[in-house]
């Protein structure tokens, strides 16, 4: 994330702790509530600028509100460095936008993540930001080696002149 960028976030963050929905919710106890039910996070410094800009539009009700949750993953990968981990080295923004490709192109759904994720790691994972930079390149050899063995099955699914072993 570049200078803008960080100046652009902090001015959205700024509008919305100064809203008046925003101080609403704050003072009854549930903004923390609210943005769980709605990006799957407890405060905002972990939404991307997009989340961000929706958030404001929904408190000054121009978008209409909802009860499920939307996660911009891609934008989040940008603000990795925000949140570090002192134990082991967090995941870089590279392997997360990787990761996140690969997912796509095997189009594994949220619960086959999480599934996918416990398989390599032998631990539960519930988003891209918890990984330590290890496990990423586990599930990033691990993925890649689905995709090359599903396109081998293709090959030979669509050959006609094979004859099995």
């Amino acid at each position: 994330m570049n200078t803008k960028q960080k100046r652009y976030r902090n001015n959205l963050l700024a509008k919305i702790h100064t809203h008046r929905k925003y101080k609403e919710l704050y003072e009854a106890g549930f903004w923390s509530e609210w943005l769980y039910i709605r990006y799957g996070v407890e405060s905002s410094k972990y939404l991307s600028i997009k989340e961000l800009w929706e958030v404001l539009d929904i408190l000054s009700g121009i978008r209409p509100d909802r009860d499920y949750c939307l996660q911009d993953s891609i934008g989040r990968a940008t603000l990795l460095p925000l949140k570090k981990r002192h134990e082991t080295q967090s995941i870089t923004k590279n392997q997360a936008l990787l990761i996140e490709e690969l997912f796509n192109v095997v189009r594994y759904d949220s619960i086959k993540q999480k599934a996918f994720f416990t398989k390599q790691t032998k631990r539960e994972i519930r988003s891209l930001q918890e990984l330590s930079k290890e496990e990423a390149t586990k599930i990033i050899t691990g993925l890649k080696r689905t995709i090359e063995w599903d396109s081998e099955r293709l090959r030979y699914m669509n050959n006609a002149s094979y004859k099995g072993m």
